[in-house]
């Protein structure tokens, strides 16, 4: 018997692993949705009462607070950066990521370049 969740191997035990980070950017994005909201909600109840339209401390709160956990949920999702190298003669391109078919020599700033 396996403890409550425990994977087996090749069920998907590597979707798991990232579940902390998606829900950290998941729960960012749903701040950043409920400072819209209310700030929306906040706006239409000042048109009504006629009064003059200031933004509550509480949106900027929800703001500054889905902006940290979507920056946070990002940055653990983006994985290990690699340090970019100026000398790229021994790394081999793999066919799935090197297309040759993106890669333009004839672009405007070739034209602008030459006046």
């Amino acid at each position: 018997r396996r403890a409550p969740g425990s994977c087996a191997p090749g069920s998907g035990g590597a979707r798991m692993r990232n579940a902390g980070p998606r829900l950290l950017a998941l729960a960012g994005f749903g701040a950043l949705v409920l400072a819209a909201g209310a700030a929306i909600g906040h706006r239409h109840e000042s048109q009504l009462a006629g009064a003059p339209y200031a933004t509550p401390l509480q949106v900027y709160a929800l703001l500054a607070v889905g902006a940290g956990l979507s920056l946070l949920g990002g940055i653990q999702l983006s994985g290990e950066f690699k340090p970019i190298s100026s000398v790229m003669v021994d790394q081999v391109y793999e066919s799935s990521k090197y297309r040759q078919s993106f890669m333009t020599f004839s672009h405007r700033g070739a034209a602008l370049g030459s006046r």
